[in-house]
């Protein structure tokens, strides 16, 4: 058989030329792809990571210390509502000790034990 029973075209050898260079092309931005996946990609995440990066962890850090003072201040205003005394080393400790909002379970350092009454208010 004759290629050009399939394809009666005049212009069949430009046909199959340009097929042939589509071919390629595509070849080659497929490995072009691979390329910027595997080393361009990685290469722009560890200069991300170096300019960056470092920034985005100091910001994480800065708004946990912001979460804590912010914390510290609410158990504070929550003595102050009760009328109690503010003892700061307790508060401290309870944050320290990595109770959440909710499960906090600190008692008055006045309290001789978790069964004794509540100590009297100060006006």
């Amino acid at each position: 058989m004759n290629d050009n029973e399939f394809f009666p075209s005049p212009n069949l050898k430009e046909l199959k030329t340009l097929i042939q260079s589509l071919r390629e092309d595509v070849a080659f931005l497929f490995l072009e792809v691979e390329d910027l996946r595997t080393n361009q990609c990685r290469q722009i995440q560890s200069e991300y990571q170096l300019k960056i990066g470092f920034l985005e962890e100091e910001l994480f850090h800065e708004n946990l210390e912001l979460k804590r003072i912010r914390r510290k201040i609410a158990m504070i205003q929550a003595c102050l509502n009760r009328h109690e005394t503010v003892d700061l080393d307790v508060i401290e400790k309870t944050l320290e000790g990595g109770t959440s909002r909710g499960t906090m379970n600190w008692r008055d350092p006045r309290r001789t034990s978790m069964n004794s009454p509540t100590p009297k208010r100060q006006p």
